[in-house]
């Protein structure tokens, strides 16, 4: 790593997690000039027609990179920031144009399995599509067919073998019994689906230019990304952007990225902008060199500045704050967001160098007493302590630059906050007990609370529960496929549990294994490929469509406790009240005593279907019910979930 990247990377608590890394992305380096997009073209001008910025004359500084082009974008006018008559960055009230939470709050009653639907039913669609039209010699794909080798295969991640055939035949392994898929679907059909996926035509003319290195996966990539977009049109104010990579280590792919000191350090790169409330992603992109120092080598920001603004440009309202880590920020990219339509605020830590115009006034060191030049720390020092804070701003008051020094030294680039808005940061002391309190600017506080967003996401997406990445792959297209899909299913989780979170709906609160248990259970023994195989078992033709009404009478034991739905009435009675009957599961006093509380306006919507009147149930007696229910059954509850038995 090179010395001269590594003095900003100290941390305020968790300042600089993914900072650290800055120099761990393309091995081949970095571009810091990107081009904006078309729509906000107007408010990268050049900065002459802009009275408060004055030009000056940049140093020379041997062997350094600014992210701006000095011919159009001359350098900012930066002060000592001054507190008596302290210049702030003007305020935003944030505005997300009327679209409101409505679309979070749409999963508040649907089941694991229906909120991944969501986001990968219409990716699925597309697959199909493509499956049965390169492979027409081949054995029909189907929805049901496709959800049943999702299943298998989120099952090989959350109970591993050394051999996938060990998943065939049932037996033991280890003492304890394995479960056999032939039940589900044949060793030769599941490797069928897995060795011929296509995500484009190869036959046809290609409407995807042949200048896209990822033109095999483009369209797959679009619907998804659209998908994402739908689901969360109006994230709330923090978002976060960070790159997340998918493994990789075959070389058969054209958009491969070495990232050496990354925990995955071979792969194809992503570019995700996160909603730190929910934790879904907002919008992501690829890393397929579509934007270099070619076409992208006179604009403020530089390439990271480019992967931000293609994230947070369809965004609806105004007054959002994106947070960065040092390989974006820049005080061009400040300047460049402010004048969106959207209005971004940026807070990020930042290289020293890319601040050239503003590090006379944050530097941290002493002037050396000889040569009278700015000796700039990278640790502690007798001058600089641990807690030394220096300032400044621009001549407007809309963009602040900060250092700080930690345990290293820290600089932050803030135009939402400035830096006269301070907090108490408690932060601890190597080898002392007592912690020390330091009074700096809020930025740093709300960098703390809001940066991990993406890095929430790929815990949960490369954890004990992720389903990418693990093995050797030689298609770049299925792994590419693989964690797209892992990524949709952590979105669907972030949502589900958003919804406990927030206390909507009535569904139980699920831990990420429990979660994913759920879809697979779901998936193995759905319908759609229960139906199919009935018909091939009585020698008729595949693809019969049965209404899944007619399923659940032919399989009623894929009815399980743990997909049944409490309803709310809707009939009302002749006051206009909900009508109200009593609690089949309520204890039953004498009956010499009424006991109005019993009477309830819910009832179970599946055991309703088969039982000649509807089955009230009050939410405290939901789930025992089911339970008494499973168990006169002799089924445990959440056999098929948690245990898996297949037999």
């Amino acid at each position: 790593m090179p010395k001269d990247e590594d003095e900003n990377d100290s941390v305020m608590s968790d300042v600089g997690a993914s900072d650290l890394e800055q120099d761990d992305h393309d091995i081949s380096g970095f571009d810091d000039d990107v081009e904006m997009e078309e729509s906000n073209e107007e408010i990268i001008e050049d900065l002459e027609d802009n009275p408060t910025e004055n030009v000056q004359a940049p140093s020379k500084m041997k062997g350094k990179k600014d992210s701006r082009n000095y011919s159009k974008n001359p350098w900012e006018s930066f002060e000592v920031f001054d507190h008596k008559e302290a210049k702030m960055p003007s305020k935003i009230d944030f505005d997300h144009a009327g679209v409101g939470r409505a679309s979070v709050k749409s999963f508040k009653e649907m089941q694991p399995e229906e909120i991944l639907d969501h986001y990968w039913e219409p990716c699925m669609k597309y697959i199909i599509a493509m499956y049965n039209r390169a492979n027409p010699t081949l054995k029909e794909l189907t929805m049901g067919k496709l959800k049943a080798y999702y299943g298998i295969t989120m099952f090989t991640y959350e109970w591993r073998h050394s051999d996938i055939r060990a998943y065939w035949g049932g037996g033991t392994y280890a003492g304890m019994p394995k479960p056999d898929f032939s039940k589900i679907m044949s060793y030769r059909d599941y490797m069928e689906i897995k060795r011929n996926y296509r995500f484009e035509d190869y036959t046809n003319p290609n409407s995807i230019p042949e200048t896209d290195k990822m033109w095999k996966m483009r369209t797959l990539f679009e619907i998804f990304k659209k998908t994402l977009m739908e689901s969360l049109p109006a994230p709330m104010q923090h978002i976060s952007v960070d790159e997340a990579m998918i493994k990789y280590t075959g070389y058969r792919c054209p958009i491969v990225r070495a990232m050496p000191n990354k925990p995955i350090p071979r792969g194809i790169k992503l570019y995700v902008a996160v909603d730190n409330e929910t934790g879904i992603p907002v919008n992501v992109n690829v890393c397929d060199d579509q934007f270099d120092k070619t076409n992208c080598d006179n604009i403020e920001g530089g390439q990271p500045g480019k992967q931000v603004t293609r994230l947070l440009e369809h965004l609806p309202g105004q007054g959002y704050i994106v947070y960065t880590d040092n390989w974006y920020t820049s005080i061009g990219l400040a300047r460049v967001l402010k004048r969106m339509d959207q209005k971004i605020s940026l807070i990020g830590t930042v290289r020293k160098e890319r601040i050239s115009d503003a590090i006379e006034y944050v530097a941290l060191g002493a002037r050396n007493k000889k040569s009278g030049k700015l000796a700039r720390s990278k640790k502690p020092t007798k001058d600089t302590p641990k807690g030394t804070l220096k300032s400044a701003c621009t001549s407007d008051g809309e963009i602040h630059v900060s250092g700080i020094m930690d345990t290293a030294a820290v600089y932050m680039v803030d135009s939402h906050y400035g830096s006269g808005n301070l907090v108490e940061i408690t932060r601890k002391q190597k080898g002392q007990a007592l912690p020390v309190q330091l009074l700096l600017p809020r930025s740093f506080q709300g960098y703390n609370e809001h940066m991990g967003g993406v890095d929430n996401n790929d815990q949960l997406r490369l954890g004990d529960h992720g389903t990418e990445g693990r093995g050797r792959a030689m298609k770049w297209t299925t792994r590419l496929h693989d964690g797209l899909h892992n990524m949709g299913r952590v979105a669907a989780y972030q949502a589900y549990r958003y919804c406990r979170k927030k206390k909507w709906g009535n569904m139980p609160s699920l831990s990420h294994a429990q979660f994913n248990e759920r879809i697979i259970s779901k998936y193995l023994y759905n319908n759609e490929w229960a139906a199919e195989k009935e018909v091939l078992n009585s020698g008729r033709r595949i693809s019969l469509r049965v209404r899944k009404s007619a399923m659940k009478k032919l399989y009623p034991q894929d009815n399980l406790v743990e997909y049944h739905d409490l309803v709310e009435e809707t009939e009302v009675d002749s006051g206009g009240r909900k009508k109200r009957k009593y609690c089949v599961a309520c204890p039953v006093p004498e009956s010499t005593v009424r006991d109005y509380s019993r009477r309830t306006s819910y009832y179970c919507k599946q055991c309703s279907e088969f039982a000649p009147k509807k089955v009230h149930l009050c939410p405290t007696c939901f789930g025992a019910y089911h339970n008494k229910k499973n168990q006169e059954r002799g089924l445990s509850v959440g056999a098929i979930a948690r245990k898996l038995d297949f037999n």
